[in-house]
């Protein structure tokens, strides 16, 4: 029986080995396949392109709006200015009516 058993045990040990050798080969076919085909382009985010384009609509805007603000800025000081006639024509006829 001894020699049996021995058989046995070689047997569980070669299949315990097969199995190992099995993984083995399995994970470096693995690498192999992971190192020799490209990784895909991985992008995060948007389109260089698009945001380029989005930039210069909103360089468009805001010349846009600045062109917009000193209009608005001219339009103010000439109210300013002639509110201010306004209110000195305005003093002159209450002074002009006191006497």
């Amino acid at each position: 029986m001894p020699r049996l058993e021995r058989a046995q045990q070689n047997w569980y040990d070669l299949s315990q080995l097969a199995e190992r050798v099995r993984g083995t080969v399995s994970l470096a076919d693995a690498r192999v396949k992971s190192a020799t085909t490209a990784p895909a382009e991985e992008r995060r985010g948007r389109d260089p392109e698009d945001l380029e384009r989005e930039a210069a609509r909103v360089r468009e805007q805001e010349a846009e709006l600045e062109a917009a603000l000193e209009a608005a800025e001219h339009a103010l000081e000439g109210t300013i200015a002639h509110r201010a006639e306004l209110e000195r024509a305005l003093a002159d006829e209450e002074r002009r009516l006191r006497t």
